[in-house]
């Protein structure tokens, strides 16, 4: 209980502060800067996946001799075989996060990945990530995506990792309703940002034991997959520090059940919005 009040009343706290601001000053306008600060609070936990504003998320474990290695934005024909290649070479097994729409264009990809006895995760449908700021979008990306990958898979995708790690409290609520849980990262390679292997490389050297890496088997901006230039080395930088990569469930173990922790703090968000809402159209 006390983890689901204190965030709940910080966060309602931070939404009403916006509300008496926007009271005291006639120019600022409420509702806009509510969902401004929903959005902000949004991004700030996405950089910050170990802060549990608005829900639990998976983002490391004590471990000292396995990691989980994870690849988002696939299934890619020109980045995601390279990688699988260099995982079997070593023995070693991934997370592969899956865009919906990526995986109906390359289902056979999406099948192999599995049948080689690596973990789906579920990536959305279409990897917007505006779609999931409101409740309706998050969960919609979320269960077009999971009933595309459940048709492709033997089994469904057990979690859950929105577009750029975007989370916000719809999203948990998407994921909790659905039964799924929230895979984020300890470290990141901001490979989908940089299309420099060696700079990936540099970011990696800092893994540790327990830890979940971030890195792409799709394509990035810059148009390039670096994880997969360099999945040889990755392998061998793993192994060099005497850790060897397994799937999220594996390196987690069983996850509880679904909670009402995010339901709940989803209901408090929309109802202080409709409270500013409500209350900017009745201000004198």
């Amino acid at each position: 209980m006390r983890r689901l009040l204190l965030p709940s009343a910080a966060l309602l706290g931070l939404l009403c502060a916006v509300g008496v601001i926007g009271g005291l000053l006639p120019a600022l306008p409420t509702v806009p800067a509510a969902v401004t600060l929903l959005l902000a609070l949004s991004i700030a936990a996405a950089s910050t996946p170990s802060w549990r504003l608005f829900g639990p998320a998976l983002v490391r474990v004590a471990d000292a001799e396995r990691v989980a290695l994870t690849f988002d934005d696939g299934p890619d024909p020109d980045g995601t075989p390279a990688l699988l290649d260099a995982l079997d070479a070593a023995g070693m097994k991934a997370t592969f996060f899956a865009v919906g729409e990526r995986a109906q264009q390359h289902p056979d990809l999406l099948r192999d990945i599995a049948a080689r006895g690596h973990q789906v995760g579920n990536h959305s449908m279409h990897h917007r990530w505006p779609a999931i700021m409101s409740a309706a979008g998050a969960r919609r990306e979320l269960q077009e995506a999971q009933r595309v990958l459940g048709e492709l898979l033997p089994t469904p995708p057990t979690l859950y990792r929105p577009p750029i790690g975007l989370v916000s409290p719809f999203v948990f609520q998407a994921a909790e309703e659905a039964g799924l849980s929230l895979a984020a990262w300890s470290l990141r390679t901001l490979d989908g940002r940089q299309g420099d292997p060696a700079a990936l490389l540099r970011r990696l050297e800092g893994v540790r034991g327990g830890d979940v890496a971030l890195l792409h088997d799709g394509r990035g901006p810059h148009g390039r997959i670096p994880a997969a230039e360099a999945a040889a080395e990755i392998v061998a930088l793993l192994q060099g520090k005497g850790l060897r990569s397994v799937t999220m469930d594996e390196l987690f173990g069983p996850q509880p059940a679904a909670r009402s922790y995010a339901v709940a703090v989803g209901h408090i968000v929309r109802v202080a919005l409709l409270l500013l809402l409500a209350s900017a159209f009745l201000a004198p």
